[in-house]
């Protein structure tokens, strides 16, 4: 491995100059922490803090351990997207000055217009009403859906905020009622960012299959395949075919298929003429099964680098499946909050906790059961509702990016001109999801540009081989 390589790692893990929330809201209080010492950064957290206190008017936002952490004192924690909905609606901000608190502040995406809730919190924000006026209008729209709604992924992003941008101006009243005339239309998730990751997924698996059909035409022709298939000419298929040969033939003079060339061979079929896009093949691909078993789960998305799970994956390509659980779970409960404890659950609350407890035998015939059934089921299933986020993108963006350039250019390699190749299908990719394009103030950003040496391109394994030994050596 190339030494700039590690060099280059270890710098950007030393500095402490990247942007992350803790950064952008100490600038937004009006402190610059570029090229102070660390004695220094720390006396500006603590007035940065009293700053956000005062312009807040000291808002119940969240507890002060909580806001000082937001700031970086002491420890640091990004704040929740609900959080950060919160601090807008607390400093009077603005739409475009929201959006940069969820782009750039949180590396999210922006407003999630598919999502009544953001909906409403859009339209508070650009009609000056508080944050509790936009709880109210939430409660609002959750009790006024219908029974049996039916959630239709058939307008995409773009189309809700050309319809948004129509009934912005309607007063409060009128806009509900809008709202809640096409509720089926808040299904709460970005068909948009859904179907970019499918792509990418599909497009790394295809990547995958045209590497291993090179490599296993290669060892095909070492082990004599190839001879041995003209005398075996069988209508079977060609995954069969090559599997016989491996596995029965040992006796053959075409056979030269040593043990550990066998099992490569046999591998190397099971991918090329595997028919499902599994989700485990590609997370092996980009960060190999051995780095995979460093971080089985999703790690801090305050850190810049992690080994995303089958689990989390998973989730994410199934988001519709579980946002609309959530949905049907919350106006449950906001119904439920107005029928006496020991009443009987109305019908259709009655179907969705049989759907959400399965084969479990809990009575939840009374609303005192319907609400117990429907709380734990939220509190164990809200954390798959995955809203898409960069750290999440990024990875499988190096890969394809760095795949098809390998693909164009066999024989030659320029540094400049595959990182812009990465950069422009980064930005493609970014700006279509509404996230903050690549830049280098970003820490995975500029980690990512390193995997492009003057001599070689680096994967995404390579660097969490660097970057996890440093981190386990200090």
């Amino acid at each position: 491995m190339e030494k700039q390589f590690e060099t280059n790692i270890h710098s950007i893990m030393r500095s402490n100059g990247f942007y992350r929330f803790d950064r952008f809201i100490i600038e937004e209080m009006g402190f610059d922490i570029e090229g102070l010492e660390e004695n220094e950064i720390k006396e500006l957290r603590h007035h940065a803090l009293l700053e956000f206190r005062k312009k807040t008017g000291r808002n119940n936002i969240a507890t002060l351990p909580t806001i000082r952490r937001w700031f970086g004192t002491n420890s640091y924690r990004r704040p929740s997207r609900e959080q950060v909905y919160k601090i807008c609606f607390a400093l009077g901000a603005d739409r475009e000055k929201t959006a940069e608190y969820l782009t750039i502040g949180l590396g999210e995406p922006c407003f999630q217009i598919n999502d009544y809730s953001e909906m409403i919190f859009l339209y508070g924000i650009d009609n000056k009403l508080t944050y509790e006026d936009c709880e109210q209008m939430i409660a609002m729209f959750e009790e006024s859906m219908g029974e049996d709604i039916s959630f239709d992924g058939i307008h995409p992003t773009d189309e809700m905020w050309s319809l948004y941008e129509a009934k912005m101006n309607l007063p409060k009243e009128k806009f509900m009622q809008w709202m809640i005339s096409h509720a089926e239309w808040f299904r709460g998730y970005s068909c948009t960012m859904l179907r970019y990751v499918k792509t990418i997924k599909s497009k790394i698996v295809k990547e995958i299959k045209y590497d291993s059909s090179k490599r296993l035409e290669d060892l095909l022709k070492e082990a004599g395949y190839y001879a041995w298939r003209k005398v075996h000419n069988d209508d079977k298929s060609e995954r069969i075919m090559i599997q016989n040969f491996v596995k029965s033939y040992k006796g053959s003079k075409f056979y030269k298929v040593s043990e550990s060339l066998g099992q490569n061979i046999l591998e190397l079929c099971n991918i090329v003429y595997e028919t499902r896009e599994t989700n485990r093949k590609v997370l092996d691909t980009i960060y190999s099964p051995i780095k995979r078993t460093w971080k089985q789960k999703r790690i801090n998305p305050d850190e810049p680098l992690y080994v995303m799970g089958e689990k989390y994956m998973s989730d994410l390509l199934r988001v519709p499946m579980w946002k609309e659980k959530m949905i049907n779970c919350q106006r449950a409960l906001r119904i439920l909050s107005k029928i006496n404890e020991n009443n009987k659950t109305p019908d259709w609350i009655l179907n969705l906790c049989k759907d959400l407890q399965g084969d479990c035998n809990m009575m939840f015939d009374t609303v005192s059961g319907a609400k117990h059934i429907i709380n734990e089921y939220m509190r164990e299933n809200q954390r798959r509702c995955i809203l898409l986020q960069r750290n999440d993108l990024m990875p499988m963006i190096l890969y394809l990016a760095q795949s098809k350039y390998a693909h164009e250019h066999p024989n030659e390699y320029k540094k400049d001109e595959a990182k812009i190749a990465f950069v422009t299908l980064a930005d493609t990719v970014l700006t279509a999801c509404y996230m903050e394009p690549f830049n280098e103030k970003y820490e995975l950003d500029a980690l990512l540009s390193t995997c492009f040496q003057e001599d070689e391109m680096y994967s995404y394994s390579d660097l969490l081989d660097v970057y996890f030994e440093r981190e386990r050596s200090e």
